[in-house]
């Protein structure tokens, strides 16, 4: 009985540790969203081509 509870908080411990690293990794995308602004196509730019 004593191993299932410790196995139990270990397995809660690991799950709260990567939930909080997930939140982080999350904060850090929306910063990095923020600075540089949203990823464009690679052909964005052919909207401003001329007409041949």
């Amino acid at each position: 009985m004593v191993d299932f509870l410790i196995k139990l908080n270990i397995g809660i411990f690991k799950t709260v540790i990567e939930e909080h690293s997930m939140s982080f990794l999350k904060t850090l995308s929306s910063l990095e969203k923020f600075i540089l602004g949203e990823k464009k196509p690679k052909d964005h730019w052919k909207q401003y081509r001329k007409q041949k």
